[in-house]
C-alpha cells in the first residue's frame, strides 16, 4: 500500500505576477482546416476482377492549414453509405504528407482491382479523406464522397491454345529463336480484360 500524502495543499503551482496575483494565460484556438473529398472521375460500371481507375480531389475549405501534416485517405466498395460496415471492401488506402493551405487542393489517381469474389450488383464507391481523424478540423462530417457503380460478371468465355509453333531443333545453352502460339475463343462471348 502507498502511504497517504501529508499535505495536499501544495500540489499546484500558479504562474504569478511580481505582486503575487495569478497571471492570466490566454488560450487561442488556431484557424482550423476543413477537408472535403470528391470523386471527380470514375467509370459507372466495371466487371469483377478488372481494374477501376478512380480520381479523387481533396480540398481544404477551412480557414486554417492542416495540422499535423499527415493523414490517410481510403476508398471503399460498399452497399450502404457507411464505410467499414460488414461486407464492405477497402479497395485502397493512401497516405498524405505535407500541409494543405486554405483553399488548396490536390488530386489522387488510384487504380484498384475489383475482387473476383464480389457478387454482381449495385454498389457505392466511398472516398474518405482524413480516414483516421488525424487532423483537427472545423467540420468532420463532410470528409466522405459517394459515387454509384455497377459491378457485373462478364459472360463466360472458353479460351484455348489453338496452335504452337516451335523450331525443329534447339541446342543446349543457346537461345531458342522463336516460339509462337495462337489463342482462340471457342465461345460466342467476347473475351475482354487485362
Amino acid at each position: 500500500s502507498i502511504t497517504g500524502e501529508l499535505n495536499r495543499n501544495n500540489n499546484r503551482m500558479l504562474l504569478r505576477l511580481p505582486n503575487g496575483s495569478p497571471k492570466k494565460v490566454h488560450v487561442i484556438q488556431p484557424l482550423l482546416p476543413d477537408l472535403t473529398d470528391s470523386i471527380s472521375s470514375v467509370a459507372t460500371s466495371v466487371a469483377v476482377g478488372q481494374p477501376l481507375t478512380v480520381i479523387t480531389r481533396v480540398e481544404n475549405k477551412g480557414a486554417g492549414t492542416t495540422y499535423p501534416d499527415s493523414w490517410s485517405n481510403e476508398l471503399w466498395l460498399s452497399t450502404d453509405f457507411i464505410p467499414g460496415n460488414a461486407g464492405d471492401k477497402k479497395l485502397t488506402s493512401t497516405s498524405r504528407k505535407g500541409n494543405l493551405l486554405p483553399g488548396g487542393s490536390y488530386s489522387d489517381t488510384v487504380t484498384v482491382q475489383i475482387p473476383l469474389t464480389t457478387p454482381a450488383g449495385n454498389y457505392l464507391l466511398i472516398a474518405v479523406t482524413d480516414a483516421g481523424n488525424a487532423l483537427v478540423e472545423s467540420n468532420d462530417t463532410n470528409n466522405i464522397n459517394v459515387q454509384p457503380v455497377v459491378i457485373y460478371s462478364p459472360a463466360p468465355v472458353d479460351l484455348r491454345v489453338a496452335s504452337v509453333t516451335i523450331p525443329d531443333t534447339a541446342y543446349l545453352g543457346y537461345t531458342i529463336d522463336a516460339v509462337n502460339w495462337t489463342i482462340s475463343n471457342s465461345s460466342p462471348n467476347q473475351a475482354n480484360g487485362v
